[in-house]
């Protein structure tokens, strides 16, 4: 759950908002696939920065105060876009990218990693990693224009011809979309420990498992 914070947005702010921004509001596809593009090289610096940042106040609360930041910035984000304008339809495309995902993706690495012992930790960390993929992001493009249409097409998932709908939709249910998700991250990472000044090189999650201690670490004790 921690990661649907992160995914989910992230296919929102830049695969969902290609549909919105060119069918909904009217504006050309060179300026939202421009507005994507700068927001993602700026978030090419922002991510190592909000990493550092979380390593320096905690990757937890980092992690949390993100969650609250990207419930925050639901309705902004789309009232923005709604403007009309061209220059806030773009800084809410490069805003979040390179502010709201950045400050999630940042610290997600580590604070994932260091949940696990180091006997289990690369494919206990790539295994929670991989699993939110196809359920917070692979399916969030496809729920949001159902939220934002009332209907949408399962062709992406290789349903042809397959429709799903169930009413009147808004971008305000889209929006409530990524509240959700954002409570969701929240709740997962409001019970981990913080990790980030502890020791994980200790040898205690052999300990717990009764499995035989690496002889490198056996003898570093």
């Amino acid at each position: 759950g921690a990661r649907f914070v992160e995914q989910a947005p992230f296919y929102l702010f830049t695969v969902f908002v290609i549909t919105y921004g060119v069918e909904k509001i009217s504006m050309s596809r060179a300026l939202v696939l421009n507005s994507i593009t700068i927001g993602a090289v700026v978030e090419l610096f922002t991510i190592p920065l909000f990493g550092y940042l979380s390593d320096r106040v905690g990757r937890r609360i980092w992690y949390l105060i993100g969650a609250v930041l990207m419930a925050i910035f639901a309705f902004p984000y789309f009232l923005l876009m709604n403007t009309g304008s061209v220059v806030l339809f773009s800084l809410a495309v490069i805003l979040s990218l390179c502010v709201f995902h950045a400050w999630v993706y940042g610290p997600q690495a580590a604070l994932i990693a260091e949940r696990f012992g180091t006997r289990s930790r690369y494919s206990g960390a790539s295994l929670g990693y991989q699993l939110a993929a196809p359920f917070a992001g692979g399916l969030a493009p496809i729920i949001a224009v159902l939220l934002l249409n009332g209907k949408t097409s399962l062709t992406a998932l290789g349903l042809n011809g397959v429709t799903i709908g169930f009413g009147t939709g808004s971008w305000q249910a889209v929006s409530i979309y990524m509240i959700i998700l954002a409570v969701i991250s929240f709740l997962s990472v409001l019970g981990l420990k913080e990790l980030t000044h502890a020791d994980i090189s200790s040898t205690e999650a052999y300990t717990v498992t009764g499995a035989d201690e690496p002889a490198v670490l056996a003898a570093t004790d």
